[in-house]
């Protein structure tokens, strides 16, 4: 599915999705009507990495979810 297919997909007449995306909490990804689209988690593996790094991987994950799927859709939308 492409960002423009999923940007163009509605829901009860209106888009399911409003660009931007944001990170509302730490495993929380919303919408620019601040519907709640996604969860991040990832404590089944990621609790056991060194240094108490886990949170901040999943963390990063998120941020890096967020931050591609806004680029996809901006670079959609300036052509």
């Amino acid at each position: 599915m492409t960002i423009q297919e999923i940007a163009n997909t509605m829901i009860r007449g209106t888009p399911a999705i409003q660009f931007p995306l944001k990170l509302t909490l730490a495993d929380w990804i919303s919408d620019a009507n601040d519907k709640h689209v996604l969860d991040v988690r990832g404590w089944g593996h990621l609790q056991y990495a060194e240094n108490g790094k886990g949170e901040e991987l999943q963390d990063g994950i998120a941020e890096w979810i967020v931050k591609s799927l806004n680029e996809a859709w901006e670079k959609e939308n300036s052509k």
